[in-house]
């Protein structure tokens, strides 16, 4: 891929065969939106408190369109999702069943452990994924709006990866999914 040539932060990754960043459009837009509340909570007396989150948030746009760097990867070892704060981070292959586009435009990789995955995750993230859970969401959610590229193109890339793996383990005779054998 041309984008992970000459980036030696990648280079040590290990082999990506699709690699996604954010979307300059979405934070573009993102960042003007953000800018026009600031400057119009800032004409109105007492919303100073409001004008700073909003402004805040400006910022935050602003330096992810500055700042680029991959947000999406697919590995050898499973899918990085490194999109946000509370983001999952590394899903091995071993641990995801299926991976299928959902309603409004996202994308949900179902887990084969559900409470394995909230366990070993740190708390800061299982608050952050607490409003996921509240609304009936999976965890692993995945937000394609926010990233370069269609949601087909991305779910596409995440399928080619899974089952990449799946054929990979039954070369080898292995189970890739989880057995009743004891």
């Amino acid at each position: 891929m041309s984008d992970l040539a000459g980036n030696p932060e990648m280079a040590e990754c290990g082999h990506e065969d699709h690699v996604w960043y954010d979307s300059v459009l979405f934070f573009g837009g993102y960042a003007a939106g953000m800018g026009l509340l600031t400057a119009g909570f800032l004409a109105v007396p007492g919303a100073a408190l409001v004008a700073v989150v909003t402004g805040m948030h400006m910022v935050w746009a602003v330096l992810r369109l500055l700042w680029r760097r991959p947000r999406l990867r697919v590995t050898g070892e499973g899918v990085v999702d490194e999109h946000f704060w509370y983001s999952s981070g590394l899903l091995p292959w071993s641990a995801i069943r299926d991976i299928r586009p959902t309603k409004w435009g996202l994308i949900q990789i179902e887990l084969r452990d559900e409470d394995a995955y909230y366990g070993a995750l740190h708390p800061l993230k299982t608050l952050g994924l607490l409003k996921m859970r509240i609304f009936g969401f999976p965890p692993a959610l995945l937000t394609p709006w926010a990233l370069r590229g269609s949601r087909g193109e991305i779910v596409s890339g995440l399928k080619e990866g899974l089952d990449r793996w799946a054929g990979q383990v039954a070369a080898r005779g292995e189970r890739a999914g989880p057995t009743d054998e004891v």
